[in-house]
C-alpha cells in the first residue's frame, strides 16, 4: 500500500471519529440539504475531485445545531 493511500485511510477515519462525535451531541450533518451519515461525509471530502466548506448552524447562545457540508469548486 503506498503512503498516499494510508494518509487517505488516517483521514478518512479521523473525519468519521469527527462526526459520529457531533452526532452523539445532537448536531445534525448535512450534505447541501439533506442529512447525511458520517461515512457519507467522509467519502464526499476523502474521494470527490473537489473540495467541501463547513456551515455552522448555531443558536442564540452559540450552541451549533447542524453543519452543513457545501461542494467548493474552483474554475
Amino acid at each position: 500500500m503506498e503512503r498516499h493511500d494510508i494518509d487517505k485511510e488516517i483521514l478518512f477515519a479521523n473525519i468519521i471519529a469527527e462526526m459520529k462525535m457531533y452526532l452523539e451531541m445532537g448536531i445534525e450533518l448535512l450534505i447541501g440539504y439533506r442529512v447525511a451519515t458520517p461515512w457519507e461525509i467522509a467519502t464526499c471530502c476523502i474521494q470527490e475531485d473537489c473540495s467541501y466548506m463547513r456551515a455552522y448552524d448555531i443558536d442564540d447562545e452559540g450552541n451549533i445545531l447542524r453543519i452543513g457540508f457545501d461542494k467548493v469548486t474552483l474554475k
